[in-house]
């Protein structure tokens, strides 16, 4: 396996009164090499998304912001002058219903959990680094941050 690449999902939750919000990382995904060597990504065969738990108190809508996905680490001599690193998501309550989705992405987005609010909100989170100057032989890392708020 040429490049290995693990997406870290960042969490934090800003609370204000009467209301309550968590947010945790299930899991922190890993991106693979495609065979163009082009293109790493969590939805390239083998690899695997970053999926983020936000739970809420019944009865309360939220909005759950997610920035774009930033490149903390790469392998040595990487070049990154013609490098875009995307994202895009779905979002769910206890998998049975659909709330949001984002195509992929450069620019930060939010989405609203609905009136009711939902007891747990599961965020799956891909992760992509297209660069037509390929990627040297290393660990390539990203980390993206997830806000829930009222």
């Amino acid at each position: 396996m040429r490049t290995l690449i693990a997406i870290a999902a960042l969490a934090r939750c800003l609370t204000g009164e009467a209301f309550a919000c968590s947010i945790s990382i299930e899991s922190g995904g890993q991106m693979k090499l495609a065979g163009d060597y082009q293109t790493l990504g969590s939805e390239v065969s083998g690899g695997s998304p970053a999926r983020v738990l936000t739970a809420l108190a019944l009865l309360e809508s939220a909005h759950i912001d997610v920035t774009p996905p930033t490149l903390v680490g790469t392998g040595s001599g990487y070049d990154s002058s013609q490098q875009i690193v995307d994202y895009a998501y779905s979002a769910d309550v206890l998998g049975l219903v659909h709330v949001a989705s984002q195509n992929y992405t450069t620019a930060p987005s939010t989405f609203a959990t609905g009136v009711l609010g939902s007891v747990t909100v599961t965020v799956t989170l891909h992760n992509r680094i297209r660069n037509t100057r390929g990627f040297p032989y290393g660990t390539y890392q990203t980390q993206q941050v997830v806000t829930c708020r009222p």
